[in-house]
């Protein structure tokens, strides 16, 4: 598969339908239950699942993501509406939708967003928007306009892939965050540095919490690292331990069910 055949595939995914969005639940280390989920692209080519590392770097080199970015937010908030108008999705849940850096520098992005939702009619309030450590500050002022323009819509916007190194520092002090995702790579269980790890977490969720910052652990697998951060007052976690990112419809099943890692966090 060349690059030139991946891109020309891409360019045409969204209206053959072979885009999808899968959502993956977040949840309450308080309560355990669901209190969003996130929103993840998945793409089929000829029958089979492009991971989405190649695809997505692909769309960010071809420019291809805004129009992508794009079509995945209103699914997204299709679906949500959807959750909404059955019963299954409450005013208090959340989605919560990756954006790409090259739609954060494009002036009109916001005003493109607010019409998006607007014409849904979903609720901003009911928006995570995260945006990964690693997205270029060339353009700080457009990309603060915009998101202090989100913000006014009553979305929340989240710092992804958090790594607690210099890079990931500045980029959090230099934007309107309101909860700061701490990277997978911290939910590793290594038995032989566990300890480490454990000081390595608490640090970060200490730091997140002094700036009045929501603390979301991606990757969690384990059940121990999970009561570790139950114990350092992490709010919310994802990972495979509770579930994959699955369909839609797999979606509003566990929405309606009794998920069994409720009993498990009592």
């Amino acid at each position: 598969m060349t690059q030139s055949e991946l891109d020309a595939d891409l360019s045409h995914a969204a209206e053959k339908n072979t885009l999808q969005v899968h959502y993956q639940p977040i949840i309450s280390l308080e309560s355990g239950s669901i209190t969003g989920f996130e929103a993840l692209a998945r793409w089929k080519r000829h029958g089979h699942y492009v991971p989405p590392r190649l695809f997505i770097h692909a769309a960010e080199k071809s420019n291809l993501i805004i129009a992508i970015g794009e079509h995945i937010l209103r699914n997204a908030c299709q679906q949500l509406k959807k959750w909404q108008e059955s019963g299954l999705f409450s005013h208090k849940q959340f989605l919560s939708v990756n954006l790409s850096g090259k739609q954060l520098i494009n002036p009109g992005f916001a005003g493109r967003i607010e019409n998006i939702i607007t014409a849904i009619g979903v609720n901003g309030q009911n928006l995570h928007f995260e945006i990964t450590d690693n997205t270029t500050l060339d353009n700080p002022e457009i990309i603060s306009a915009n998101l202090f323009h989100l913000k006014s819509l009553g979305i929340s916007c989240s710092v992804d892939n958090f790594k607690n190194d210099k890079t990931s520092v500045e980029f959090l002090r230099q934007l309107p965050f309101d909860i700061l995702k701490v990277d997978r790579s911290f939910m590793v269980t290594n038995h032989q540095n566990i300890q480490d790890q454990i000081r390595k977490l608490r640090a970060i969720i200490l730091q997140a919490h002094r700036l009045g910052l929501i603390v979301v652990a991606e990757g969690v697998e384990d059940e121990h690292l999970l009561q570790q951060l139950r114990e350092m007052d992490c709010e919310y976690a994802q990972g495979f331990y509770f579930s994959p990112p699955v369909s839609a419809h797999k979606a509003g099943q566990i929405l309606a069910g009794d998920p069994q890692w409720r009993r498990v966090l009592h």
